[in-house]
């Protein structure tokens, strides 16, 4: 829906307030633009039409800096005590509870909430397991595949040269990483750009694998180079259509378009070879404070390995393990962008990434809270404000119920 569209519809129902959808609706279009206070009065009129709306208690807790005192703390108390809730409303509530827990500093029972409401989230997904296994073995998979073909194709006596697509991706530019490291706001900050276009989290690629079947080539022996070349080439073409006809792509010729689908870090091979001067930004972030806030986070959709701890740890292991790989092979086609130095020093870190894009440094790129783009993804809040570096160190509060986290981490070789 267009936000004048939006607008409209919001006040028509301010007047006369019926429809539970249309509000839920629409405090998700203004919570997406960054019109927060929108978003609230939607849902306050929401709950006046249905007051126990796990929901709508939840968001509302989620988009107000402070709820001590508020009507809403009040909403989630009553909600701990009634029993008329399923698993999935349950989730919301023990979601909305943990964040109150930690905003009045009782963070042992915010910790507690926070287990709740990831227990009670896999429960009405019907998940007996978490996808932790999928990563772990198609990260492994991935690196595998990649050192099998490189020694093949790069041995001369095989007579075998790099595809020569005439598409050689000088305008992609691939962000990759784990949940709540960091890559929405590197992506709003480069969109902040006149002359790139924002993909957010379209999965192209990972469907431009499936379509083609490269994945079954590269796994069959005796290998038909012949047909991997050309399973490439229909893996190219697929992608390429995608982005160029996505709806946000309006700007004739822009400079890049930044996809930032997290899981195409397990495709960084591929897409390296199949566009050699295709770009790729490493967002990393401190590794407790990822798995935490990745852990305190409701994803609406995917990211199943989030719903445990250790599971959660055991992904962050192996995708950093993955990601070491690809820097080695990919060398500086990869820019590692540090978290920690992005929102401690953006004039020094919002130009390099400018100047790896090869895009022109403009004081909006410090900027990328005044963005008027839709953030879909779970940092909507944080990129609606200034660059800062609150954020910084949260894992601290949790030290001590992160002690099997921080031992899987310091036995993989991983640096607290």
């Amino acid at each position: 829906m267009q936000p004048e569209n939006l607008r409209n519809l919001f006040n028509s129902l301010v007047v006369a307030p019926q429809n539970i959808q249309c509000l839920s609706d629409i405090a998700s279009g203004f919570r997406e633009l960054g019109e927060f206070a929108k978003a609230n009065r939607a849902l306050e009129l929401l709950l006046k039409l249905e007051p126990s709306n796990a929901e709508s208690i939840y968001w509302l807790s989620m988009q107000n800096k402070s709820i001590i005192g508020t009507d809403i703390a009040s909403q989630i108390e009553a909600s701990l005590n009634k029993n008329a809730y399923g698993p999935n409303e349950l989730s919301y509530i023990y979601f909305a509870a943990a964040r109150l827990r930690e905003q009045q500093h009782c963070l042992e029972e915010a910790f507690s909430f926070y287990e709740k409401a990831n227990s009670f989230h896999k429960q009405a997904l019907c998940l007996w397991n978490t996808d932790a296994v999928h990563y772990l073995d198609q990260c492994e998979f991935a690196e595998r595949m990649d050192r099998e073909w490189r020694l093949f194709t790069d041995n001369p006596s095989n007579g075998i040269q790099v595809c020569n697509f005439v598409d050689h991706g000088e305008d992609l530019v691939f962000i990759v990483g784990l949940p709540r490291c960091g890559s929405t706001l590197v992506e709003t900050i480069l969109g902040m750009a006149a002359d790139s276009v924002p993909l957010g989290e379209v999965g192209f690629l990972a469907t431009a694998i499936r379509e083609s079947n490269i994945l079954s080539v590269l796994q069959a022996d005796p290998k038909d180079f012949d047909l991997y070349w050309r399973c490439l080439a229909q893996f190219a073409d697929s992608y390429r259509e995608a982005v160029t006809n996505y709806p946000t792509a309006t700007d004739p010729n822009p400079k890049i378009f930044l996809d930032k689908t997290l899981i195409n870090f397990l495709y960084l091979g591929l897409a390296a070879r199949v566009w050699p001067k295709a770009k790729f930004i490493h967002v990393e972030r401190h590794p407790l404070d990822q798995i935490i806030s990745a852990w305190r986070a409701r994803f609406k959709e995917g990211h199943y390995f989030c719903l445990e701890l250790n599971a959660l740890t055991k992904v962050y292991i192996a995708y950093s393990k993955l990601m070491e790989y690809w820097h080695s092979v990919l060398g500086d086609r990869i820019y590692k962008c540090i978290y920690e130095d992005l929102v401690s020093r953006p004039d020094v870190v919002t130009k390099e990434l400018a100047g790896f894009c090869d895009l022109d440094w403009c004081a909006e790129l410090m900027e990328p809270h005044s963005s008027k783009r839709l953030i879909k993804t779970g940092s909507f809040q944080q990129v609606r404000q200034p660059i800062n570096a609150s954020s910084i160190g949260g894992w601290r509060n949790y030290e001590n119920q992160l002690k099997d986290c921080i031992l899987l981490l310091n036995n993989a070789g991983i640096s607290i």
